[in-house]
């Protein structure tokens, strides 16, 4: 009797701690499932991301900048020198000179004519439509309509996008319709140095847009192809492209000289312009007279090309200068 008793007992026992230990996983089930819905729903975007288009598009950006010698594009990662405000702390005209300031150091990396024009304005409530882009690439000019619930990271995404805009076109390696020219710009702006600040913005637009896990995606595979592309092949892919662009840019210098001196002998600038405009144009117009430009970009033509980073340094002199007269020219419309 007394073992038939002992047993029950621990029988008992032995269904109770089943029990008790069933109750806690079902707990501890659903505190999981709880923590992981949470989860999802703070990193929930629009849409699945499509990795397999976002490496087929990193495939074909990678080979259109190598085709034409851009692989020092990749091989490092932009940091702006210029901080762009919150519009919340301060004025659109110091925005618009933040901005603009920016797509010089833009145009300065990729090395292409700075004659593109920047116009920004603010959207409010009589003039914001809810698809608004942006952005707007329109060939001859970059247009970005602000709204105050933008911030500077969305922002600095909008320029960068649209500046590879004009790279791609610049170039002639643009997509060959609409969603790819828009996926492969997205691609872009992360091969040419500017992952950090696409991750930055946590973007969440559906396709042709890139979202963020897929810019992530980009930069995974950048990053492990850098050691590649520093391969001493590449970097003579990358000087002869270096040279070949510095004459390209120094013969446009010259048409623009050529075209400004024309232009300023029958025009008067705009009675709008600022103090600080007035003191660069007249800056410019000296440059003009002592004939600097010309001795300048006379230097940059007799380079002979062996050391890569003498070419670039050239050459972003030569487009300092066209940027200089462009602003005169835009200055005198």
């Amino acid at each position: 009797m007394e073992l038939l008793l002992s047993f029950l007992a621990m029988l008992a026992l032995y269904i109770l701690r089943s029990l008790i230990s069933a109750f806690i996983n079902k707990l501890n089930s659903k505190n999981t499932n709880a923590s992981t819905s949470n989860a999802n729903a703070s990193f929930s975007y629009c849409r699945e991301p499509d990795l397999d288009r976002v490496r087929k598009l990193t495939d074909e950006g990678m080979k259109r900048l190598s085709d034409r010698g851009l692989e020092r594009l990749m091989l490092d990662d932009y940091t702006f020198k210029t901080k762009v405000s919150s519009q919340a702390d301060t004025s659109l005209a110091v925005i618009r000179g933040q901005l603009q300031s920016c797509l010089n150091e833009i145009l300065f990396r990729f090395h292409v004519l700075p004659v593109i024009k920047l116009e920004v304005v603010e959207l409010d409530g009589d003039n914001a439509e809810s698809g608004s882009a942006m952005g707007i690439y329109l060939g001859d000019k970059i247009k970005l309509q602000l709204k105050k619930t933008y911030t500077p990271k969305d922002i600095m995404h909008a320029l960068c996008h649209e500046s590879v805009h004009y790279l791609l076109h610049y170039l002639n390696i643009n997509g060959s319709d609409t969603d790819m020219d828009e996926g492969l710009t997205e691609v872009v702006c992360c091969l040419a140095g500017f992952s950090n600040t696409m991750i930055a913005s946590n973007a969440n637009r559906y396709a042709p847009y890139l979202i963020d896990p897929e810019f992530r995606e980009v930069r995974r595979l950048l990053l492990s192809r850098r050691p590649e592309l520093l391969k001493a092949d590449g970097m003579e892919k990358a000087r002869q492209s270096a040279m070949a662009q510095l004459k390209k840019n120094c013969k446009g210098a010259l048409d623009m000289i050529s075209l400004a001196g024309n232009f300023l002998e029958t025009s008067t600038p705009s009675a709008s312009l600022s103090k600080e405009q007035f003191a660069a144009i007249q800056k410019t117009m000296l440059a003009f007279e002592t004939g600097d430009y010309t001795r300048r970009i006379q230097k940059a033509e007799q380079i002979k090309g062996e050391d890569l980073q003498e070419v670039l340094d050239a050459d972003e002199d030569v487009m300092r200068i066209c940027g200089e007269i462009f602003e005169v020219l835009q200055a005198y419309r």
